[in-house]
């Protein structure tokens, strides 16, 4: 394999790890502390509305293959804006109580998926654009495992760190990632 292809399947493994790691927490530690907080039955469900964009991601992805954002590459742009803003999101959930402000748990979360949906389709453009056309299997495993690992494993690890540490240390140390 190529050492472009090595350095491009690590990018992907850790973005795609990162992506499944924090919005795991986003929608598990949001309905887990709203759900202890007595918040309404109602809006808890609104977040499974706010994983929504993510899904759709599908309907901006021309915009990212078309449009490079800055200076860095058709895609990398895209991947460095997109992570600094789920970092921000993140910090922002870290601020933001989620028995006091549902509401705003809710919004925050929706910008979130809606980054972290933005920065997956630009890795997956990467991938597409990027490996060599033998690595492209290798891409897929990488991203499909990475993705697995961060949101079943330590996705569970976060939740039960969450009953002992509390929202705001665990959602401030998700915001470096």
């Amino acid at each position: 394999m190529a050492p472009r292809d090595r350095q491009l399947l690590v990018l992907i493994g850790g973005v795609s790890f990162a992506a499944a790691l924090a919005a795991h927490f986003a929608i598990q530690g949001g309905t887990l502390f709203l759900r202890a907080g007595d918040v309404s039955s109602g809006v808890i469900g609104l977040l499974s509305v706010a994983a929504i964009p993510y899904t759709l991601r599908f309907l901006w992805a021309p915009l990212v293959d078309r449009n490079p954002l800055g200076r860095h590459g058709r895609y990398s742009g895209w991947i460095v804006w997109t992570q600094a803003a789920t970092c921000l999101a993140m910090a922002a959930l870290a601020l933001s109580d989620p028995v006091e402000s549902p509401g705003v748990i809710v919004a925050l979360i929706s910008l979130f998926m809606i980054a972290r949906g933005t920065q997956v389709t630009a890795v997956s453009g990467l991938m597409t654009a990027g490996l060599s056309q033998a690595a492209y299997p290798n891409g897929s495993s990488t991203q499909a495992a990475t993705s697995a690992l961060g949101a079943v494993f330590l996705g569970e690890a976060v939740l039960y760190l969450l009953a002992d540490m509390g929202w705001i240390v665990v959602a401030a140390t998700l915001s470096v990632f």
